[in-house]
């Protein structure tokens, strides 16, 4: 343990004056516990070990970038697949927003009724997947339905942004980090936001929810704040472990 102290420490040290070239106006991790109990399934398949955000200014826009650390992968598990981004700015008291995957797109969600937001258990339902309900988590919130009939009808979910003007990316790449297998990228432009305006931005009442549409590892919570990229303290907290293991031999 005092290894990876001193290895992050100094690491950490280094990578923060690198991070002062970088323009995000906050970063944060949410941490969650690799090969934990809440984990349904393998934990190589399922595991999601943190998720790392940061909000920053580009001119006139403003973005939040969430990277998602994890063993998951759709190759994985073909029944499953990505779920959308839920985010509450008014600490943990209902979604306020979410970020659809399929379509890059940001909407309003705080006045949409549950039909518009789609559990697991519905997601193996509308799938007839069949799925036994001791293998996942039937009522995990998973994805944002915007058009939940099919009939193109008018919704109550208001479009924020999408990707029209390319401000969104959305993918997952494979990592050699020896913590996690992947990360998947979230680049969201949340410019018509009023709460995500640089003068209003709180990132105290910032409560983010992610996982896989069988629910089966949930990551959850208000970042924890740090004073580098998000990311590159990710990668600090790498290195050290690396440093920590050699010197274990």
């Amino acid at each position: 343990m005092k290894h990876i102290l001193f290895g992050l420490t100094l690491i950490a040290g280094i990578l923060g004056l690198w991070g002062l070239s970088f323009a995000a106006s906050y970063s944060g991790i949410i941490y969650d516990t690799p090969g934990a109990n809440d984990i349904y399934g393998n934990p190589d398949t399922y595991d999601v070990y943190a998720m790392t955000v940061d909000y920053y200014s580009d001119g006139d826009q403003n973005y939040l970038k969430v990277v998602i650390l994890t063993d998951y992968d759709t190759s994985k598990d073909s029944q499953t697949t990505y779920g959308d981004l839920f985010i509450s700015i008014d600490g943990n008291n209902g979604w306020d927003y979410a970020f659809d995957v399929s379509d890059s797109t940001l909407y309003n969600i705080s006045s949409a009724s549950d039909q518009y937001i789609l559990t697991a258990n519905e997601y193996s339902d509308q799938y007839k997947y069949n799925w036994d309900t001791a293998g996942y988590r039937p009522d995990a919130v998973v994805l944002v339905v915007p058009d939940p009939d099919g009939d193109g009808g008018i919704s109550p979910l208001v479009s924020i942004s999408d990707d029209s003007d390319g401000s969104t990316v959305v993918h997952a790449s494979a990592t050699n980090s020896t913590l996690y297998q992947y990360t998947y990228t979230m680049t969201i432009n949340v410019t018509g936001v009023d709460e995500f305006n640089p003068d209003n931005f709180d990132p105290t009442q910032l409560y983010l929810y992610w996982t896989m549409t069988c629910g089966n590892d949930i990551i959850e919570g208000t970042p924890e704040a740090v004073p580098v990229p998000a990311s590159i303290s990710l990668l600090a907290l790498g290195l050290a472990l690396v440093i920590s293991r050699r010197r274990s031999f």
